[in-house]
């Protein structure tokens, strides 16, 4: 997760949602809305559970972790452990670097 300084990007967020609705599709039970882009903000990352917590040592097969962060053995639905977790670190930090010097060369 990133940091925020400067909580007015939500405020930004919510005037672009309330004048121009993201697309959405109505189904019979539920909304689905497409995604709408965060702007960047500056501030170190929090470490955060970006999946769901699981208890033993025992291997698991289901899909965890957000698209962006899953590790390939989520992905191949091979049997995974707690080294997915490194994996979903990585992600985030190099998310984070990437954005940084993206920053930075601009």
């Amino acid at each position: 997760m990133m940091g925020i300084h400067d909580p007015s990007v939500f405020t930004q967020f919510e005037h672009n949602e309330a004048t121009h609705p993201a697309p959405r599709k109505e189904l019979g039970d539920r909304t689905i809305y497409m995604s709408r882009s965060m702007p960047f903000t500056k501030g170190l990352p929090s470490i955060s559970d970006l999946s769901e917590a699981r208890f033993g040592d025992s291997k698991h097969t289901d899909i965890i972790m957000p698209d962006t962060y899953r590790a390939p053995e989520v992905i191949l639905g091979m049997s995974w452990s707690y080294p997915v977790d490194i994996w979903g670190l990585a992600m985030a930090v190099s998310h984070f670097v990437f954005h940084a010097l993206h920053t930075v060369c601009v």
